[in-house]
């Protein structure tokens, strides 16, 4: 993935994408067996396409995951090529998957904001098709349109993140740092220092719209005091598929 830096200052960190971005949280869930059929189709969020990093899931009626797979992007259309596995009779006391006339519903996993969104309709159609396509279920050239108001890529609207300067400036203890943005979406803060060292992590988390205000008391990650120096907060944040940061500058004197 590539890095897009917006900084004010010529300090630059690079980050792992891990870091701002969550693991998908259906790994390792899915039990798959040698009942199968998969279910196809295009994935929208709230009418705009999807990415890469982007999962869909098959959920059945008592929350078993029957089957997760990545979003695929052909053309910047979102493909859903989702195998989705049946329960193995022969195994007493677990539930691996679907059964014929149960009911299944799907689920997206929005990567850039750690947000699970439930399509708004169940199915009741899976079959065994031996890993085949299900014909009447699922389609390549239909379009499952999942909706969420509070994501950041609702209704095209540019997502929009402001850092202000914190207060107070110079100070001798602590200093507030505020931010604002316009759509719900994950927010980090980080402290560093004039090498670029981390400092201390102020927050990592989803943020709705609105104005936010951090406290820092002017120590390390560790509990320890700082030296009195310039340092700079950096906030991060996802952007088309993209992190980008915003950097502003502090001076401490202990």
């Amino acid at each position: 993935m590539n890095f897009k830096i917006l900084s004010l200052c010529i300090v630059v960190i690079f980050i792992n994408d891990t870091e701002l971005l969550s693991q998908c949280p259906w790994e390792g869930l899915v039990n798959p067996t040698n009942q199968s059929g998969v279910f196809q189709g295009q994935a929208t969020i709230n009418e705009l396409p999807l990415y890469s990093d982007d999962w869909v899931a098959a959920f059945d009626g008592e929350g078993n995951c029957a089957g997760a797979t990545q979003i695929t992007i052909v053309d910047n259309i979102s493909y859903i090529n989702l195998a989705i596995y049946g329960d193995d009779g022969t195994s007493q006391n677990i539930d691996e998957g679907i059964n014929g006339g149960e009911e299944f519903y799907l689920k997206l996993w929005i990567s850039s904001v750690d947000t699970v969104v439930e399509y708004g309709k169940s199915f009741n159609c899976w079959y065994n098709n031996n890993g085949a396509p299900m014909v009447g279920c699922g389609d390549i050239n239909t379009v499952y349109n999942f909706t969420n108001s509070e994501l950041s890529i609702n209704n095209g609207i540019a997502y929009k993140v402001t850092l202000n300067d914190n207060y107070p400036n110079p100070s001798n203890s602590g200093t507030t740092i505020s931010f604002e943005v316009n759509l719900y979406g994950k927010i980090m803060l980080d402290i560093i220092d004039i090498n670029g060292v981390l400092i201390s992590r102020l927050i990592q988390n989803n943020y709705s719209p609105g104005v936010y205000s951090v406290y820092w008391n002017g120590e390390k990650k560790s509990g320890e005091n700082i030296v009195s120096g310039i340092y700079f907060y950096r906030l991060y944040y996802y952007k088309n598929n993209l992190i980008e940061t915003l950097t502003k500058k502090m001076m401490i004197f202990k």
